[in-house]
């Protein structure tokens, strides 16, 4: 295969866009520099430039460009890839070993994204590089020949005990670093996902629920904003609000700030209020270190 009959192969194809998928283990990898592969590359954009039905862009200029001819969906369970005959996330969450550690690093987030340092989102995003898990990977045949392949462990569950021990240890130095920072350990508070079932429901008046409900502190935040200044009242009335944030999300100080607010004659001013009162402790967690 050369670069020009490449080409000419692209200019005949039919459609407004021809996406070019690249596959780098190509290069170098299933065919050597002798093979010519590096020179196919160096020549290619000048064929490919020479027909004028042929340019180059980038998916946003695409995007831009180029009418909509139609929509595709793809549910998160249902993510494409192009790994293995499934084509599918099975080659990286197809058996239980892959499934724990990825929820294991998962459960992680919020802690990392709560301390003030760098490094600690850095080893993070380390540990989340998808060979990782693609190492784990059970699959036998022709799939499992490939995960073999690339991968320096002897066999899945020698991948996934490496894996977990390291992740152990970096949950407990990240778990002790939270603990020993006051600022930080709100911030947890607030970007936790509460447990199912202690999320708060607003409601408009008893037993008329506002078809809203929040997890952690950012979805509170933006339903309250959301919300009729009525239902704000509402649930202003019944202490509701400081409640929640004391006993469920564990911010004593915002909970005494929603106290002091009180109840306003003018549904919009307490709602108002509310609001500022959010507003000025997340500033006062997030915009400074421990």
């Amino acid at each position: 295969l050369t670069a020009d009959k490449y080409a000419a192969w692209l200019a005949a194809t039919p459609g407004d866009v021809i996406l070019i998928a690249v596959d780098y283990e190509t290069f170098g990898e299933h065919f050597p520099r002798e093979t010519g592969i590096f020179e196919f590359l160096r020549w290619l954009p000048g064929e490919v430039l020479k027909w004028e039905n042929l340019r180059f862009a980038t998916p946003s200029e695409v995007a831009d460009s180029k009418p909509v001819r139609d929509e595709i969906e793809v549910p998160e369970a249902h993510t494409i890839s192009w790994a293995d005959i499934e084509k599918d996330i099975s080659a990286w969450l197809g058996n239980e070993l892959q499934r724990e550690s990825f929820e294991r690093l998962r459960h992680l987030r919020c802690i990392v994204r709560a301390l003030p340092q760098h490094s600690w989102k850095r080893v993070w995003k380390l540990l989340s590089t998808s060979d990782h898990l693609y190492y784990m990977s059970t699959k036998t045949g022709g799939p499992g020949e490939v995960h073999a392949y690339f991968s320096h462990f002897a066999t899945a569950y020698e991948a996934y005990a490496a894996y977990l021990e390291v992740v152990s240890d970096f949950e407990a130095r990240a778990i002790e670093a939270l603990l020993g920072c006051e600022r930080a350990r709100v911030r947890y508070a607030w970007m936790r996902d509460v447990p199912a079932g202690q999320e708060f429901f607003f409601y408009e008046a008893d037993g008329k629920p506002a078809h809203s409900a929040a997890r952690n502190m950012f979805e509170f935040a933006d339903a309250l904003a959301k919300q009729p200044a009525s239902v704000a009242q509402y649930h202003q009335e019944r202490g509701d609000f400081a409640s929640w944030v004391e006993s469920v999300v564990g911010d004593l100080v915002l909970a005494q700030e929603f106290r002091k607010v009180g109840v306003s004659r003018d549904p919009e001013e307490t709602k108002a209020r509310l609001l500022q009162a959010v507003e000025a402790r997340r500033r006062e967690i997030f915009e400074h270190d421990c």
